[in-house]
């Protein structure tokens, strides 16, 4: 039987690729938010943009196109800083790593024909009254799979 959708396992797979990376050793590496954060976490959350539809001269019998964004977040937070240089810095050394690990799998373990990383908005949050920034990028990842 054939699979309803590729989403789930590129969801772990992208997860545990990321915890692999040396560079993201310190960093919480999540699918779903994180139920208690650190000062630096990636969190693969959802899918918002999702379909399927029937791909033309496929090679079995009711072949199927899957194209999706995944949703995820980048955050750092830090105190102590004037402004937010350096946690926008680091949140964007995080998400470089997520494109390193996307040019060194473009399929996320087989999972996908190919990913790529579509966007990078960032907020710039803070300071609160603790003296904490917070640098958030809403990346996604556009995966195209076929079923």
């Amino acid at each position: 039987m054939a699979a309803t959708s590729v989403l789930p396992a590129t969801r772990k797979k992208l997860r545990d690729q990321l915890k692999a990376r040396a560079a993201l050793a310190r960093v919480q590496i999540t699918t779903g938010k994180p139920q208690a954060p650190d000062s630096e976490y990636i969190a693969i959350l959802g899918a918002p943009a999702h379909r399927q539809e029937h791909a033309a001269m496929g090679t079995t019998l009711h072949p199927r196109r899957e194209d999706f964004e995944l949703a995820l977040v980048v955050s750092v937070v830090q105190a102590g800083h004037p402004d937010s240089d350096a946690v926008v810095d680091r949140a964007f050394v995080l998400a470089g790593e997520l494109e390193n690990q996307l040019r060194d799998d473009q399929t996320i373990g087989g999972n996908v024909e190919y990913a790529e990383v579509s966007e990078l908005p960032f907020e710039d949050l803070g300071p609160n009254d603790e003296g904490f920034r917070e640098a958030r990028i809403h990346a996604r990842v556009r995966c195209r799979a076929y079923l």
